[in-house]
């Protein structure tokens, strides 16, 4: 006698494809950029945790008007968790090899740019 529920199982899987759908092909970003994004994403986390209520009230303006709504707490928190595991994979990945791009800003330093804004 045939379990009946073996043979609905095994008319299930029949009607699944032979193979899974393909994954999409990997990113591939250099060391040094994917520490610059890293840090640009450490910066915008920092900023936005740390601004005014000024500041919040328009990022909550803007995010309302996007598609899906969201929450200014949610991209904060999304900033400083993807900036955190892009940081974790990049130690993983090259020990002790992890370039750090702030220190390789060149002339686009604040003191800069506020003495090209006064002129």
């Amino acid at each position: 006698m045939t379990n009946p529920i073996s043979t609905e199982i095994a008319s299930a899987v029949g009607e699944l494809p032979a193979t899974a759908p393909a994954r999409p092909a990997p990113v591939v970003l250099s060391a040094y950029t994917a520490a610059a994004i890293g840090e640009l994403l450490s910066m915008c986390d920092e900023f936005l945790r740390t601004a005014g209520p000024g500041v919040h009230a328009e990022l909550r303006g803007y995010l309302r008007n996007q598609y899906p709504p969201a929450d200014p707490a949610w991209l904060i928190d999304m900033l400083g968790v993807n900036a955190t595991h892009l940081d974790h994979q990049l130690h993983a990945q090259t020990p002790g090899q992890v370039p750090r791009p702030r220190d390789n800003r060149g002339p686009h330093t604040t003191t800069d740019l506020d003495s090209e804004i006064a002129r």
